[in-house]
């Protein structure tokens, strides 16, 4: 019994719950919107917006107490330029977050999306102490980053300088030698390090690319995108940065860092922007050392209805069937690139 009351304690409430608690609607006003959200898709709580029957303040608060998170009104802030410098310009736009307050032993900060709260381990881990959430608009947290810490920060250039001096050339693996596991953690482990990588996913993910590649040569290391097909260079980072970045890869997927002469698949889910997307990596062994390919799945690119996909209208039929059946498995099969995950999307 205490275990299954400990399970139902951790439950979160469903969002129209929390609505009713708060006076803002009524049971009938919930059903006709669980009936547009089946009808037409989307968030309950942007449903009831659209409906007129709640506005965007009481959606947020609502958010807030499902998430277990404050409301915080940005407009009634003071941000200082001593506030603003406790998170880099890359880090606060890459979260989208923006610092709040300063208190004793602890940073708080404002979210926009109540599901994104995972980037606070994050921001504990970069900025070395404890981080308190809270929740603002979307608007006003977009608003206050354009204002303060504008629209491109100090991009690749700086992060790649503070990547490099972070990670000295001596301290990077050697690609014809054995791996010093306690370096390969410390580089890894960098918060320099750490803000590149972000950068670089952050990037490609914006720009809607297909597959990042991270590949050593003989004497440089390039990065780049693959955006509708075609292959785009980023600036290149020293190539001592390559076995830093790659661990760090290695890292986030869970695979083994100490070996860098076998082929390896890994696979991150991170949360950019408020959207869930699917990493799935591959590193190699090359001659030059460890190469590294990312293939981005993003579920907010993948805007077809399954109308749309190319089913004929008897396969449609047959799956439309399968679907509603209690229980059963339906294999999707095909070589890569093929629409696999995009027909289960």
């Amino acid at each position: 019994m205490p275990s299954n009351d400990y399970r139902y304690t951790r439950t979160k409430k469903l969002l129209g719950q929390i609505l009713k608690e708060m006076k803002a609607v009524h049971e009938g006003i919930i059903q006709e919107a669980l009936a547009v959200q089946k009808a037409e898709g989307g968030q309950i709580g942007r449903v009831l917006v659209r409906l007129g029957h709640i506005d965007e303040a009481t959606l947020m608060a609502a958010l807030g107490r499902q998430a277990g998170l404050e409301t915080i009104d940005l407009s009634t802030v003071t941000f200082t330029p001593e506030l603003i410098e406790s998170i880099d310009p890359n880090t606060a736009r890459i979260f989208g977050v923006v610092p709040v307050r300063r208190e004793p032993g602890r940073l708080v900060v404002a979210l926009s999306n109540p599901q994104s709260t995972a980037v606070l381990d994050d921001l504990r881990f970069l900025t070395g102490g404890e981080v308190v959430g809270l929740l603002a608009s979307e608007a006003q947290v977009k608003e206050v980053l354009e204002r303060h810490y504008g629209s491109e920060g100090s991009g690749m250039a700086s992060l790649v300088q503070e990547a490099a001096s972070g990670v000295p050339a001596a301290k990077a693996a050697r690609r014809d030698g054995p791996v010093d596991l306690a370096d390969a953690e410390a580089m890894a482990n960098s918060a320099p390090v750490i803000k590149l990588l972000q950068y670089i996913l952050f990037q490609a993910i914006r720009d809607r690319a297909s597959d990042i590649h991270l590949e050593p040569f003989e004497e440089d290391f390039k990065i780049r995108y693959r955006v509708d097909g075609v292959l785009y260079d980023l600036e290149a980072p020293p190539p001592h940065l390559a076995p830093a970045l790659i661990s760090r890869v290695k890292v986030m997927s869970g695979l083994d860092i100490a070996e860098t002469r076998m082929p390896q698949d890994g696979r991150i889910e991170i949360s950019i922007g408020g959207r869930v997307v699917d990493l799935r990596v591959s590193t190699l062994p090359t001659m030059f050392g460890e190469s590294c390919v990312i293939r981005v799945l993003d579920r907010g690119v993948v805007s077809l209805d399954i109308t749309q996909i190319g089913l004929r209208a008897n396969d449609m039929e047959t799956l439309g069937r399968l679907t509603k059946l209690p229980h059963g498995v339906v294999l999707v099969t095909g070589p890569t690139g093929s629409g696999k995950t995009t027909t289960l999307y």
